[in-house]
């Protein structure tokens, strides 16, 4: 591949596929907010409703992991989404404290699994086989391993609480009517996405920036403490989600 090519993939995995991925996922939670202001207004529960699109969720990502596609996202999707329900009934209040609690497990999530017991379940391929009597077998086995990736619940969770938190509060609402504050937004937004695009997907997310980083530090509290500054980083992502997808929707 050129430099070209190399230029024009890094590009569109930051402005386009990472960026609709993170939006996808803050939907969910502002879906959830939707459905709960709804139930409330109808004096119901949105308990039944939500179990019953989790229980789909959960079994249509079964099916597409194994007998379609291995690289599938629903079950993520259900497993987190169960953490949405106990916030339905939070004030605005305690929904901080519960982001804040998902926060900081993300950011020392591995010297918890560490401290659980908990080790890191290697891929053993990527690839899939060419041939189709392997081809369910490798789902298989991606599968159980894929979804032993479990850094992933918190930043989704932490995504879903934070679209949960905007609905909840009206902040797509109080954007559409004052144009003051989108032009703000949309500043605020565009720095947050130059700063990361330097410093987070540039040489950080290398190879190479990896192995000079680790060559540079030896001490393991200081790596320890980038990788906190590094996930810290990555849940901040989600607030550059949060301006791109708000600005789109009211545009």
């Amino acid at each position: 591949n050129s430099t070209l090519d190399e230029a024009v993939k890094w590009f569109k995995w930051v402005m386009i596929e990472e960026r609709m991925y993170g939006m996808l996922i803050l939907i969910f939670g502002l879906g959830f907010g939707v459905q709960v202001r709804k139930a409330i207004q109808k004096n119901e529960s949105v308990v039944p409703v939500f179990l019953r699109r989790l229980t789909g969720l959960l079994l249509i990502g079964f099916i597409h992991a194994v007998f379609l596609s291995n690289r599938d996202i629903l079950i993520f999707y259900a497993l987190a989404g169960f953490a949405l329900l106990p916030a339905r009934n939070f004030s605005n209040r305690g929904l901080l404290i519960y982001l804040l609690i998902v926060f900081l497990v993300w950011v020392k999530i591995f010297f918890i699994l560490k401290t659980l017991g908990i080790k890191p379940v290697p891929i053993t391929s990527w690839v899939p086989p060419n041939d189709f009597s392997s081809y369910w077998g490798f789902n298989w086995q991606f599968f159980k391993e894929y979804h032993q990736m479990y850094i992933i619940y918190p930043n989704m969770i932490f995504s879903f609480l934070l679209g949960f938190y905007f609905e909840r509060a009206g902040v797509l609402k109080k954007l559409e009517a004052d144009r003051k504050l989108r032009k703000k937004w949309l500043a605020w937004t565009f720095t947050l996405t130059v700063l990361f695009c330097f410093l987070f997907y540039g040489w950080l997310w290398t190879e190479a920036g990896e192995r000079a980083l680790n060559n540079l530090i030896k001490q393991p509290w200081l790596k320890s403490i980038i990788g906190d500054f590094m996930r810290i980083l990555d849940m901040l992502k989600q607030l550059i989600h949060v301006g791109f997808y708000a600005l789109v929707l009211i545009s």
